[in-house]
């Protein structure tokens, strides 16, 4: 009985700030330990030979777009997530059609027929109304797109259900799921109880603005990408920062260094098409909301999240082989069909 207490306020204490003065933890995803999300980069890893060409593509939009150094997604366009007990009660949540396609997903509705979202949940604010409820007792979690609460209820435009999420490869059934790749936020975002402790242990992930289109990469499992050249970067595609560079010598700040060391050691992952070149954070909407200190204040020490990559060696990243870690035969149609969300 204790250790099982013990693991359900460690799931805990990732995701949700611990109030009592003591520090969060910074554990794993909580997918399997086996899941790209959570294993550790080998030194060696091939490296695409296109790779200098994909970083500069990288390294060009970071620099003319938005900040000129990348961003934090931190209020908006990135989602609140909700770790809810197993008391909590479900609500079916309907599928809308904001896109007009003119149809209700069944497999859709039947995913989000039961999702324990608590009384007080709001999505991110942005267009995207992004949102994930986690509910380690039933090892289940679902990403919400567009998400909004009506009079008579719950609605969602896409996202998608993980059941069993602790033996999860961290990849939601094609082609299902919040981001344009199919790959959950709590597989590569950054929690406030990571950023308290001081260290990112996964694999993150990364929207860009110019994702190449056509095609993706492993662990995508499809893409809305936009971009005719083949010298685009495609989502689903993998990079990480040289195993020696050495990080703890460079002046950055304290969260980009984080943010480095786990892109380090873990990679990251090209998730979706966005606005900017931005990795994503917990949205602290669920904190705020309950008339508690806004821990961003704390965590970014004054810094602008636009400020905060300002020293982050962009130049320095290298682009994995194509389909790196796919330890199955390549996919074929109609996982490298386009789905735009």
């Amino acid at each position: 009985m204790f250790p099982k207490i013990v693991g359900l306020i460690l799931l805990f204490c990732i995701f949700v700030p611990c109030l009592s003065g003591t520090t969060a933890y910074s554990l794993s995803t909580p997918f399997s330990a086996t899941s790209f999300w959570n294993t550790p980069l080998p030194d060696n890893a091939p490296l695409h030979p296109n790779s200098s060409v994909y970083v500069q593509n990288i390294v060009r939009q970071v620099r003319t777009h938005y900040s000129t150094y990348g961003d934090i997604s931190t209020y908006s366009y990135t989602p609140p997530i909700y770790v809810v007990p197993d008391d909590t009660p479900p609500v079916k949540v309907r599928h809308s059609d904001c896109t007009n396609g003119g149809s209700i997903d069944t497999g859709l509705e039947s995913q989000f027929a039961a999702v324990p979202i608590p009384a007080d949940a709001v999505p991110s604010e942005g267009t995207d109304s992004q949102m994930v409820i986690y509910q380690p007792s039933s090892g289940q979690l679902w990403d919400f797109w567009r998400g909004e609460k009506r009079v008579e209820g719950w609605y969602t435009c896409w996202g998608g259900r993980i059941q069993n999420v602790s033996n999860s490869q961290g990849i939601f059934k094609w082609p299902y799921g919040a981001t344009a790749t199919g790959l959950p936020f709590l597989g590569g975002i950054i929690t406030i109880g990571q950023l308290q402790s001081g260290s990112i242990n996964h694999a993150l992930g990364i929207g860009i603005m110019e994702t190449r289109a056509g095609i993706h990469s492993w662990p995508a499992n499809r893409h809305d990408g936009w971009v005719n050249d083949e010298n685009a970067v495609a989502e689903g595609q993998r990079f990480r920062l040289p195993s020696n560079l050495d990080l703890d010598s460079m002046n950055m700040h304290p969260v980009a260094r984080m943010i480095a060391k786990a892109v380090q050691k873990y990679g990251l992952v090209i998730w979706d098409t966005g606005g900017y070149v931005g990795f994503g954070a917990e949205n602290p909407a669920r904190i705020i909301s309950k008339g508690l200190s806004d821990p961003y204040i704390a965590i970014y020490d004054g810094t602008p999240s636009y400020e905060i990559l300002k020293e982050f060696p962009w130049e320095q990243l290298q682009a994995l082989a194509w389909d790196y870690g796919m330890d199955t035969d390549p996919p074929v149609p109609p996982s490298r069909l386009v789905i735009t969300k």
